[in-house]
């Protein structure tokens, strides 16, 4: 839990995923990670993104 952006995301899976949500006939598990990744979205502004060979490349 190093990256302190991803902590309430991270607790919002991890609850999410400990109350076994069964909709659709899809388990827990599954909506767990629907919904922190939906909060790391909402909480964060975007997704993590790997630096591109471009930006590498523009900045030396």
């Amino acid at each position: 839990m190093a990256d302190i952006k991803g902590r309430e995301a991270a607790l919002i899976t991890f609850l999410a995923s400990a109350a076994n949500i069964q909709l659709l006939g899809i388990g827990g598990a599954f909506w767990g990670l629907l919904i922190g990744l939906m909060a790391y979205i909402v909480l964060n502004g975007r997704l993590l993104r790997c630096k591109s060979i471009s930006d590498k490349v523009s900045k030396n």
